[in-house]
């Protein structure tokens, strides 16, 4: 009888499509890594560049779990880092699109004010820290690997000290004047920026990728996709529950990957690097592009 998780029959079943693939996603992995080498090297200014620089590594890493992910055949475990990779890719392309350096410092102000929250929660001698323990009484395990409210406190002051260079005082007076209006918000809607992550994949011209794909991957991400996990029986009759590690949708996840790993690359280059984009668009066309186009046409064969 077959179980519904059979590793090494899923691994048969796609081996044709992750021979093909696998080496031009390693590639473009490789090439996206020695970018943001060269890049941190040579970038001017100071800490704008994290808001550029930090969204392109998450990228990678994001991309390179798909990356391993694919190559044991868990299509449907990639979808959230595929998703995180898109955001990624839309805050890179947010930060470059102008107005760099103000946006780049927005993303590292909204990391510190997310950071000194983390560690006021972990201090109760701050309200968030007061509701912090009257929430952690209610759970039944606390053995969690949590800072001691000394270190949180002095970790916080560290970072309040950071937010404190001048460099970053008009950011932070445009989000002490966006907290009057709301209580929460994301980085990018400071100054007027996208106020959700639809209104940033509209703005840097991605709205059907987040239409498409970004909504399904969520579902996937929040656990209620149960269409995905039920099909019919054999015999035609159903329902039955799919198959973990089911090869359908594994070229798409390749082509996407490929497509959102260069593009990405692409973006930090123009910004930093231009003089290599002539090469890298010539090397993308040629040593990657025959194989994603292959991808695309191979998506309704594997679906059938």
């Amino acid at each position: 009888m077959t179980g519904i998780l059979e590793r090494e029959i899923a691994l048969a079943q796609t081996q044709d499509i992750r021979e093909l693939a696998r080496p031009k996603l390693r590639a473009v992995l490789d090439e996206a890594s020695g970018v943001f080498e060269r890049c941190s090297q040579t970038a001017k200014g100071a800490d704008e560049n994290l808001g550029i620089l930090m969204p392109f590594h998450h990228g990678i890493e994001m991309l390179d779990g798909v990356e391993a992910l694919l190559d044991a055949s868990c299509v449907v475990a990639s979808r959230p880092l595929l998703r995180s990779a898109h955001e990624a890719g839309w805050t890179v392309e947010y930060v470059v699109k102008e107005d760099s350096v103000r946006r780049g410092l927005c993303y590292v102000v909204g990391d510190l004010r997310e950071r000194i929250r983390w560690y006021e929660q972990h201090d109760p001698e701050t309200a968030r820290g007061a509701q912090f323990a009257a929430d952690m009484k209610l759970a039944e395990n606390r053995d969690f690997p949590l800072p001691t409210p000394e270190d949180a406190r002095s970790a916080a002051m560290r970072l309040r000290d950071v937010l404190a260079m001048e460099h970053f005082a008009p950011i932070n007076a445009e989000y002490e004047r966006t907290l009057e209006k709301r209580r929460s918000f994301p980085w990018h809607a400071l100054f007027g920026g996208p106020g959700n992550t639809r209104e940033l994949a509209e703005h840097v011209g991605h709205l059907d990728d987040y239409i498409v794909l970004y909504g399904a991957w969520s579902k996937t991400t929040h656990a209620v996709d149960m269409s995905r996990q039920v099909s019919k029986n054999a015999d035609g009759r159903g329902p039955a529950v799919s198959v973990v590690r089911a090869p359908l949708g594994m070229p798409m996840a390749y082509a996407f990957a490929c497509s959102l790993g260069a593009r990405m690359t692409e973006r930090v280059l123009a910004h930093y690097r231009p003089e290599e984009l002539k090469r890298f668009s010539k090397w993308f066309l040629e040593e990657i592009t025959p194989t994603t186009e292959k991808l695309v046409e191979m998506r309704e064969e594997i679906a059938s």
